[in-house]
């Protein structure tokens, strides 16, 4: 999902001030998915995913399953990438109920593995008004990767 992966180094970039994101691999630059490559602390990613309209015990959860080890910070672009998958799935309401289980990770992480190959809507914030637009993200973020074939 090149779209989701441009999209994902906007919000890096420019809710995060992270310079050194980029879109995740391609021919000039080098896979930022190794341990480090980014850096989301828990305290700026919980206010930014408020901003989501999904409710807390769901972002509490979809954090959980985007932070197994329980770090509290995102250091991996495939960690970002989950979380903003579930909330997209979120928001288009193809999450199953998790009110009263007592570990959703796992049904997060089904859901994922079962559901996220579906084209989604990229996730909405209000912390990122407006939402960039498909030519925006590919005109500024396919090139640096390398990609400029179909993006969806």
């Amino acid at each position: 999902h090149n779209l989701e992966r441009h999209h994902a180094t906007h919000l890096l970039r420019t809710v995060f001030n992270d310079p050194n994101a980029n879109s995740g691999g391609g021919p000039n630059f080098p896979d930022d998915d190794r341990e480090g490559g980014i850096c989301v602390g828990g305290r700026e990613g919980v206010m930014f995913l408020m901003t989501s309209s999904v409710d807390r015990d769901t972002l509490r959860a979809i954090w959980s399953a985007a932070d197994p080890d329980g770090v509290g910070t995102l250091t991996r672009r495939s960690q970002f990438h989950a979380l903003l998958r579930l909330v997209a799935m979120s928001q288009a309401h193809l999450l199953p109920p998790i009110a009263g289980v007592p570990d959703p990770t796992p049904v997060l992480l089904d859901s994922l593995a079962k559901y996220g190959h579906l084209e989604v809507s990229l996730p909405t914030f209000g912390a990122c008004d407006p939402t960039p637009t498909t030519a925006f993200l590919i005109s500024n973020y396919a090139v640096q990767s390398g990609g400029m074939g179909a993006e969806a």
